[in-house]
């Protein structure tokens, strides 16, 4: 906020007022000292009548200032009731009076826009309307700080209202399946009741299979001997045939041998007859 550097123009004022004062003083003292009576009492005339313009010219300004001064006391205790709408008017050419007036209209400025844009936002957020946020730009200081705050407590609030709702979803869609998990569960354990029971019959299937396997495999070694011996039997058999087939060459040769001697026999009886 810009401010003044020189010195305001009320002081001047009252000191030009001052100075007339002492002038009219002075020239009073010094016509009652200097002049004739004749002019004296023309001149004394002259200066109580200035002097009474001057005291109505200082007064009428002074009711003015005191007028915006009382103006500046009602709007301050406006501001206290909670009414920050009212403004100081009439300021023009009010020196330091006017430059008050104008700072607390200005304070009063920004301290109902801070205000009206917290309720504005606290009002849609009562809607469960998070999406009007608190505008900070153009307020100084703690103010534009304050309103920034106030819009991270504002998506705090979205984001824990939205966990919410969340949560509430979640809530009504169990309670909405807890029925049908109830029933998927009973039909889930008259499903696992059925697998148990069938894999007590799988379980028993493969007992027997297991013991009939056994039994399988106690014949398959019981046959494995059987061929051990049937196998045995060939080979004696084999060598048995090897004997018989030499024999029976030998044989052979004798029956041709005994056949040539008869041929040759034959035909001794044939030279003989």
């Amino acid at each position: 906020m810009a401010r003044r550097s020189s010195s305001p123009f009320l002081r001047t004022r009252l000191g030009f007022w001052l100075i007339g004062f002492n002038i009219l003083t002075i020239c009073t003292v010094l016509a009652s000292l200097l002049l004739p009576d004749s002019w004296r009492m023309a001149v004394e005339a002259f200066l109580v009548l200035t002097s009474l313009l001057l005291s109505a010219m200082i007064w009428r300004g002074s009711g003015r200032i005191f007028t915006v001064l009382n103006t500046l006391h009602e709007q301050l205790g406006y501001a206290c009731d909670g009414e920050l709408h009212h403004r100081a008017s009439r300021t023009r050419d009010m020196g330091e009076v006017g430059l008050v007036a104008w700072e607390l209209n200005d304070f009063l400025d920004l301290v109902e826009t801070y205000f009206k844009e917290i309720n504005t936002s606290f009002r849609r957020v009562s809607d469960n309307d998070y999406s009007r946020r608190p505008l900070s730009q153009g307020l100084p200081g703690m103010f534009a700080e304050s309103l920034r705050n106030v819009d991270s407590a504002i998506q705090a609030m979205a984001d824990n209202d939205g966990y919410i709702r969340k949560n509430r979803l979640s809530s009504q869609l169990a309670a909405l399946n807890n029925p049908h998990l109830r029933q998927n569960l009973a039909s889930n354990q008259s499903d696992l009741s059925q697998i148990s029971t069938a894999m007590d019959q799988v379980s028993s299937i493969t007992r027997d299979t297991a013991s009939a396997s056994r039994e399988s495999l106690d014949s398959a070694v019981l046959l494995s001997g059987h061929m051990d011996t049937i196998a045995g039997s060939v080979v004696s058999m084999n060598e048995a045939s090897s004997a018989l087939a030499q024999e029976w060459t030998g044989i052979e040769s004798s029956l041709a041998a005994i056949s040539a001697i008869a041929d040759q026999t034959n035909l001794l009886a044939l030279n003989a007859a």
